[in-house]
């Protein structure tokens, strides 16, 4: 997510005495549940990501040592007992021109700006017939009913 500047120019440093100050004055908005990002609102109303570590998740399993294990008879179970629905998250159209690589980071699959589309706050062109698309793609596949649970949509 931060390679790829999906939230903007960023910066990195180690400290070197183990602790971490807020980078700016302002006042703290936001708290990740495992205390790994602080968003801070200084006065001017510029917003900040304080992210603390790399790979946190894999590195919170570790040092909980949590580790996700198929166990016999598991797949029956998923096929026995089906979602009545199915939620998803749609953040972004994206478009990609022949020979590019495809790849991905949280925010979904990464291409090439399309000009006829709007680009919003964080970078991501939302299009409306993709968000079409992908709900006709998951309807043909599940045959259940749809949840759109997060959407670009509303970043307009």
């Amino acid at each position: 997510m931060f390679s790829s500047k999906m939230l903007g120019d960023g910066i990195a440093f180690t400290s070197e005495v183990g602790q971490i100050t807020a980078p700016c004055d302002g006042s703290l908005e936001t708290v990740f549940p495992t205390g790994h990002a602080f968003g801070i609102k200084r006065a001017d109303g510029v917003e900040v990501l304080l992210h603390i570590g790399i790979n946190t998740v894999y590195r919170l399993w570790t040092e909980h040592e949590v580790h996700a294990k198929m166990e016999e008879g598991d797949l029956e179970l998923i096929r026995t007992y089906r979602s009545q629905f199915l939620a998803f998250s749609y953040y972004r159209t994206t478009t990609h021109e022949k020979g590019q690589p495809c790849f991905g980071n949280t925010g979904g699959d990464m291409g090439t700006d399309n000009p006829y589309l709007e680009t919003n706050e964080w970078g991501w062109q939302m299009g409306p017939v993709g968000f079409c698309y992908t709900l006709n793609e998951l309807w043909d596949r599940y045959q259940v009913p749809l949840f759109s649970a997060e959407n670009g949509l509303g970043a307009y």
